[in-house]
């Protein structure tokens, strides 16, 4: 299981867990969120699955500076990009709780790049507990779950780059 160690308090608690109350049970999420899906229900799968986007993938990235999560097209002309003019925009709702969750997803991330939370998991290659190192929290290839599986990007799949993910850790 993955799990996540306070280091400053000693406190365990698993992945999975850690991104379920800190990021997806957030009061601000929650309460955004909520309003939300009256608007735009398919949400759903993002704010109370914890799905990456709203079709598809359901891992989500750690390199939150390269790669974008949840996928919505901003309701403001002024925050969208150049990509934006194929899909129609999200209800500002959506827009104000992917915007919340998505800061609470990169402060978990960015407290296990920092040390402030260490995570452990069961590898996958030897079946061991070990820690997992502090530099995949920042590296284009690493993906975690909401059941809090860690995935690495493998670039010699075949179907590179769909269902080109492999579990390196699992919870």
């Amino acid at each position: 299981m993955a799990a996540l160690t306070a280091w400053n308090e000693g406190a365990e608690c698993s992945l999975a867990d850690a991104f379920k109350v800190f990021v997806l049970e957030n009061p601000e999420v929650v309460a955004l969120a909520r309003q939300g899906i009256k608007s735009a229900p398919e949400y759903e799968a993002v704010f109370c699955k914890g799905r990456c986007t709203l079709y598809g993938v359901a891992e989500w990235p750690v390199d939150t500076e390269r790669w974008a999560a949840i996928g919505f097209v901003h309701p403001d002309p002024e925050q969208r990009s150049d990509f934006d003019c194929f899909a129609e925009p999200v209800p500002t709702e959506i827009a104000l709780a992917a915007e919340a969750l998505l800061r609470r997803y990169r402060a978990l991330i960015g407290m296990l790049r920092e040390g402030k939370l260490h995570a452990y998991g069961i590898a996958e290659s030897t079946g061991l507990i070990e820690r997992i190192p502090r530099s995949i929290w920042q590296h284009e290839d690493f993906h975690i779950s909401a059941q809090g599986d860690v995935f690495q990007t493998n670039h010699q799949c075949e179907d590179y780059p769909f269902d080109s993910l492999f579990r390196r850790w699992s919870a």
